[in-house]
C-alpha cells in the first residue's frame, strides 16, 4: 500500500496515533507499506507522523526545484542495493548537475530554513483560504503541502471552468487543475499556492469569483 501525506491535493494528514494503528494492522496482514513523504517538511499544525516499511522523499518540494529529480529512499527492511538496481533500471537516473545542485542546497541550508519555509507557505495559505471562503468556495483547510482542493455550488464542470480561466480574451488568466486528475468530484479543482505572492493570491480569488458570478 502506498500512502501520501501531507496529501496532494488536499493538504490533509491524519492525527497522531491513527497512522501507527493503520501500520500495525497492515503489518499484521502482511501488507508492505510505502510512505510518500515528499511534503513532510511543509506542515502548519502539529508535525505529522510517518510510518512505513519504505519511505520515499524528494528534494524538489523543500527546495522548490521541481526539475531537480533528486530523491531519497529510507528502508526499514530489505536490500537497499537491490532497490537501487531496480530504480536504476526503470529511470534515466539523476544527472551529475542535479546531484551537485542538491548537495549545494543541503550545504547552504540555514538552521531556520525549514521553519521559515513553513511560515512562507502558511501566510499564503491563510490569505488564499480567507479569500476563497468569503467568495463562497468550500474546501478542506490544508494542514500541509501547498495546495487547496476547492469547489463551488455554481460550478458544474471543473474542466470547463479551468478552460475559461485560461481564455486568451481574459485580461488576467489563471491556472487551476480539474480534480478528475485526482479522482475528485466534477466540480472540484486544485489550486497550487507554491509560488504565489500574497497579492497573486488575492488576484486569483478575484478572478475565480468573477467567473463563478458570470456563470450564474
Amino acid at each position: 500500500m502506498v500512502l501520501n501525506y501531507p496529501h496532494n491535493p488536499t493538504g490533509y494528514y491524519p492525527e497522531k496515533g491513527v497512522l501507527v494503528e493503520l501500520y500495525e494492522e497492515l503489518r499484521d496482514r502482511g501488507i508492505y507499506v510505502i510512505d510518500d513523504i515528499v511534503y513532510h517538511s511543509i506542515y502548519f499544525e502539529e508535525r505529522p507522523e510517518f510510518i512505513g516499511d519504505c519511505m520515499v522523499d524528494s528534494f524538489s518540494k523543500i527546495f522548490s526545484l521541481p526539475g531537480l529529480r533528486i530523491g531519497v529512499v529510507y528502508m526499514l527492511e530489505g536490500d537497499p542495493k537491490a532497490l537501487g538496481r531496480r530504480v536504476y533500471g526503470s529511470a534515466a537516473g539523476a544527472s551529475v548537475l542535479s546531484q551537485l545542485v542538491g548537495l549545494r542546497m543541503l550545504e547552504s541550508m540555514k538552521p531556520s530554513y525549514l521553519e521559515d519555509l513553513r511560515e512562507y507557505y502558511r501566510v499564503k495559505r491563510d490569505v488564499l483560504a480567507k479569500g476563497l471562503k468569503e467568495a463562497g468556495f468550500e474546501f478542506p483547510r490544508p494542514k500541509g503541502a501547498f495546495y487547496i482542493l476547492a469547489e463551488h455550488e455554481k460550478i458544474r464542470d471543473s474542466n470547463e471552468f479551468a478552460r475559461k480561466l485560461l481564455d486568451p480574451s481574459r485580461e488576467i488568466c489563471v491556472g487551476v487543475v480539474p480534480a478528475w486528475s485526482f479522482k475528485g468530484k466534477e466540480n472540484q479543482f486544485r489550486i497550487s499556492f507554491g509560488k504565489l505572492t500574497e497579492k497573486d493570491a488575492e488576484i486569483l480569488v478575484q478572478e475565480l469569483e468573477k467567473l463563478v458570478q458570470s456563470s450564474s
